[in-house]
């Protein structure tokens, strides 16, 4: 590495921190996005202080075991111990941006492309519609796992040319950051990644060799990464998958569901135009699923870049990879609208384990982005006259293209009053019944939809012109197109980027409204059971109130079971009772003579005077959930995340019951001694304790954590022992 590869990095960090600046300049804003609010800051929150379990959510829910918490993840570790939470996920989001730039500049350097081809890759990964539309979302883990991404392949590809024991251990440890760092669907898309580049180099060498033997070798040690790479993350791969055995989706889900936000055909459109169905951020998106899950934008000239890699280099095989693991990424995210992916979905393991589809568009992503890398150090070098000739041609496709397009965007503006009386009624129908557009603000949103559409038109074709421009500099046999190129890749991406990076007061995010500041005056330890969005998911977290519901995509299914028939409409239902919510906060008034009316500002609070005490003690347990006057209330002396301590007072003894949610990994002592743990009710824990008064503590001490550090400290020495005294690198 020299001094210009170093320049390259430096500048590819630079890039990533303009389109990041509006959150990196205001340190006491957190980033707007709803994922971060709702889940990763509240959760975050609590596993910085090294807790196990979350009492604030669903009654409790393991909170280490969840990959989402990435509470291993070295990263997460060094950024939130050094910044406050709130900001440390500003610097995450820009560090990770720059690190999938960095790994894909470092994979096609690996590759032999040159520095600027390799630039222009990181910068095309990096500011891509993918990375920063979910960014948008809120979705961190996501962002930090794909950021792995390239590096993950970089190893697979570093160790099936070194061909030793020692460089297969050391490419698992991308792997291992990868599953470390929480999104566990864009790891399996990872290892289809590399496992498909180790199936093409097996291919290559047994084509070359003219023998299948060589084939194995490739096979062995692929195999080998990904077993060393779970194995390194096992402390959180171990409590994780004993997590997978209770959560709603363990057996997989249903083909309905696991192809929920499948890529329509005419999504397709979005590759040129991004903002076709209009733009989240402008308030006027209108197509069906969500805006970021459907993101296939890389730029306007990455996509040129891309075909002439195929057009001069298809001979390459790297480059014949890359073009076929491009079209299945895109088939594949076209999910349910592609007949292949219920084979899919039936046959091959992780299939039926998540939903989304067109998340692959993740791979198509990374497959232009490495092929533009290709197609620009290919244009770098001299071209032969049929070479120029295609090149030619290349550049009036993009004028005839350019051309196309503004005039479809000069239609839009010609039959505007036309298009507005059409799509309104559509709009509407479609799409004010699910409540996406207020009543009053619809025909407003509608009519910026259509501008909002022919603006993305405009700037589609003055993309397309530069684009023609570059091409055009080489043919003229122009210096400088290396430069041209890479700076029209950061304005084309930062222009269509920087509006989707938007922050706010950490106190205006959290800001508490009157209701919650009334819950949090009231004594003792108790839940809330919210109605109909009163609270806004896990923002309980960050107020301090333990809810009955909350936000979390791996519910657990005996919980699910348990409150699926609650309902405070006419009655309180008896589970509801069982989990100690004294009080009900409703958007709306109830009329429910079971409830009480205790206040009334931003939402209506109401007692339940039938909660039953968080811990109590009955004679014996019985399949029907018992009432206030048929128990007796224990005294909690101490409840924190992880640990719960009661002393009991009785003169027959009985059984203790817990108003939490029963899980492995609770562990119950009576003064000092182990007893086991009940589930009581079907649905949260319980003791038998003697006559007398006794000290019972419950404490979270799940065994799966323990077992997964022992096993990811053993690998990771044995690791550090062969590279150390074993391997040498040069």
């Amino acid at each position: 590495m020299d001094k210009k590869d170093i320049l390259a990095i430096v500048m590819l960090a630079f890039v990533a921190m303009v389109l990041w600046w509006p959150a990196l300049s205001t340190p006491t804003s957190i980033v707007a996005f709803d994922d971060v609010t709702s889940a990763f800051y509240p959760i975050r929150m609590m596993s910085s202080s090294g807790a196990g379990w979350n009492p604030f959510v669903s009654s409790g829910s393991p909170l280490t075991a969840d990959p989402l918490t990435a509470a291993f993840y070295p990263v997460d570790a060094l950024l939130f111990s050094l910044f406050p939470a709130h900001y440390a996920f500003s610097i995450g989001f820009w560090f990770h941006t720059f690190l999938a730039g960095l790994f894909t500049f470092l994979c096609l350097r690996y590759f032999g492309i040159g520095k600027e081809g390799g630039m222009l890759a990181g910068i095309t990964f990096m500011l891509s519609s993918f990375v920063v539309a979910h960014s948008y979302a809120g979705h961190y883990s996501m962002i930090s796992t794909v950021a792995w991404m390239p590096a993950v392949l970089l190893g697979v590809v570093w160790a099936l040319d070194k061909r030793t024991f020692a460089s297969m251990l050391i490419a698992a440890l991308p792997l291992c950051m990868q599953l470390l760092a929480g999104h566990q669907q864009v790891v399996l898309y990872t290892v289809i990644l590399a496992g498909l580049y180790a199936l093409a180099h097996a291919i290559k060498e047994a084509w070359t060799k003219r023998s299948i033997m060589p084939a194995f070798a490739p096979a062995y040690i692929f195999a080998g990464i990904v077993i060393v790479g779970v194995l390194l993350a096992a402390v959180q791969f171990v409590p994780t998958l004993e997590l997978s055995r209770h959560v709603t989706r363990s057996g997989g889900i249903s083909y309905d569901f696991a192809t929920t936000y499948s890529l329509p055909w005419h999504n397709l459109a979005t590759i040129v135009a991004p903002d076709t169905f209009g733009n989240p951020v402008d308030g006027n998106y209108i197509n069906e699923g969500s805006y970021w899950e459907l993101a296939l934008y890389v730029g306007i000239l990455p996509l040129v870049l891309a075909l002439l890699a195929f057009l001069f280099m298809r001979k390459d095989w790297r480059v014949a990879f890359f073009v076929i693991v491009g079209v299945i990424g895109l088939a594949l995210a076209l999910g349910k609208h592609n007949p292949v992916y219920w084979l899919l979905w039936k046959f091959i393991p992780g299939f039926n384990l998540f939903r989304v589809p067109a998340r692959f568009g993740l791979i198509w992503t990374f497959a232009i982005a490495v092929l533009a890398g290709f197609g620009l150090d290919r244009l770098l070098a001299p071209l032969k006259e049929k070479q120029q000739s295609v090149l030619r041609y290349c550049v009036m496709a993009c004028c005839v293209g350019a051309i196309i397009v503004v005039l479809s965007a000069l239609a839009i503006l010609v039959f505007k009053t036309q298009l507005l009386a059409a799509a309104f009624p559509l709009v509407a129908n479609g799409y004010a019944s699910r409540g996406l557009f207020e009543p009053v603000d619809l025909c407003g949103r509608v009519e910026g939809l259509i501008m909002t559409v022919a603006n993305d038109l405009w700037y589609a074709a003055f993309f397309l012109l530069l684009s023609a421009s570059v091409l055009l500099w080489k043919v003229l046999r122009k210096k400088g197109v290396a430069t041209l190129a890479i700076l029209l890749v950061i304005v084309n991406l930062l222009f269509y980027g920087t509006s989707f990076i938007v922050t706010t007061p950490l106190s205006d995010a959290y800001a508490i409204p009157a209701h919650i500041a009334f819950l949090q005056e009231q004594p003792g330890i108790w839940r809330v059971y919210d109605a109909d969005g009163a609270i806004p998911d896990n923002y309980q977290i960050v107020w301090n109130v333990q809810a009955v519901q909350g936000y979390n995509p791996l519910l657990l299914k005996n919980y699910v079971s348990f409150i699926k028939d609650i309902n405070v409409s006419e009655r309180v239902s008896p589970e509801l009772n069982l989990l100690n919510a004294r009080f009900v906060a409703s958007t709306v008034p109830l009329h429910n003579p079971d409830l009480t009316l205790l206040h009334n500002s931003t939402a209506y609070v109401y007692g339940n005077a039938a909660a039953l005490p968080r811990a109590f003690l009955v004679s014996a347990l019985t399949d029907t959930i018992p009432t206030v006057k048929d128990v007796k209330g224990q005294h909690i002396t101490s409840y924190t995340y992880d640990t719960v301590t009661i002393q009991t007072d009785s003169e027959a003894g009985g059984v203790l019951v817990l108003g939490d949610i029963s899980y492995p990994g609770w562990i119950a002592r009576i003064d000092g001694k182990e007893t086991p743990v009940l589930t009581a009710y079907d649905g949260v824990r319980a003791v038998t304790v003697g006559a007398g008064k006794h000290a019972v503590v419950f404490s979270f001490e799940p065994r799966s954590v323990s077992v997964g550090l022992w096993i990811s400290m053993t690998i990771l020495l044995v690791i550090l022992v062969i590279v150390t005294f074993i391997y040498h690198p040069p």
